[in-house]
């Protein structure tokens, strides 16, 4: 597409618009009326929105490791069983913004079939979210692409779905929940392209696109500084672990001068550690 569009959104909309609208899961009225009255995600949508505007292209880290020739590897990505071990929205929006990231990751190396079978967990979480009300203009979209055989007519329908679906977004009430989907893609590419750096032998251009890489760490921890409301971390006291772990990798990025295999390694295991973490990988 010739417009840069965050790769995020190009996953999120067609995981849901390709994987149909799903009924979300009964919730607790009385925890959500609570929940409602105690935090209002509004009060810190126009900062997410315009941070994540301003941050990297998650699926450039992709498209990039699949031109150095890094090999795929399945056996990094997030297990598929991690989606049925989570159910507070907090949870479920950092584990969706995981699986985005290795839906791209698998569309970069022309996975296609990791790319539907990941996306269709995507799509799963996505309805338990509730985000198909937040999208459900994109159906309309749904089987013209699918119908689409031209290259060029298919990615201009995408372009066109996406526009309006990054409106739909700004506007959103949700804001929360797009930060730490966003929050989960982003930790996740970051482990991705670390530990194939890593395992790369002529690897210095590698490293050289892992520093620059830092503005997606100082993106992570900067949207997750927006949740340690005190209420909020009432309602999600892990997400205060979270921000400690993006901090000190986020610093990181920000005091180290030289960046050799030595740092690699260092600033690998922090983000493999907050990632573990995070999506609850043993």
């Amino acid at each position: 597409m010739k417009k840069l569009v965050q790769g995020l959104f190009i996953i999120t909309v067609l995981a849901i618009a390709f994987t149909g609208c799903r009924q979300a899961p009964k919730q607790d009225k009385d925890r959500t009326k609570a929940d409602a009255e105690m935090f209002d995600p509004a009060t810190i949508r126009d900062d997410v929105v315009k941070l994540i505007q301003q941050a990297p292209r998650t699926n450039d880290v992709f498209d990039f490791l699949n031109r150095t020739g890094a090999a795929y590897i399945f056996d990094l990505t997030v297990p598929y069983a991690v989606a049925e071990q989570h159910e507070t929205s907090s949870q479920l929006s950092l584990v969706l913004g995981a699986y985005l990231s290795d839906a791209m990751y698998a569309s970069a190396y022309n996975r296609m079939d990791v790319m539907n079978q990941t996306g269709d967990v995507a799509g799963g979480l996505a309805g338990q979210l509730g985000l198909q009300n937040e999208l459900e203009h994109t159906m309309a979209y749904r089987e013209k692409i699918k119908e689409t055989d031209d290259q060029e007519a298919r990615e201009a329908l995408i372009e066109e779905m996406l526009d309006q679906a990054h409106k739909e977004f700004a506007g959103s009430d949700m804001a929360d929940t797009y930060a730490l989907v966003f929050v989960g893609a982003n930790v996740e590419a970051l482990y991705l392209l670390s530990y194939l750096t890593l395992f790369a032998r002529d690897n210095q251009a590698m490293i050289d696109f892992m520093v620059e890489r830092a503005d997606m760490a100082q993106t992570v921890y900067n949207l997750l500084r927006l949740m340690t409301d005190e209420v909020y971390l009432e309602l999600n006291p892990r997400i205060q672990g979270y921000y400690d772990g993006a901090m000190e990798i986020a610093n990181f990025f920000r005091d180290v001068d030289t960046f050799t295999m030595t740092e690699l390694e260092e600033v690998s295991l922090m983000i493999e550690s907050l990632r573990n973490d995070m999506f609850d990988i043993e």
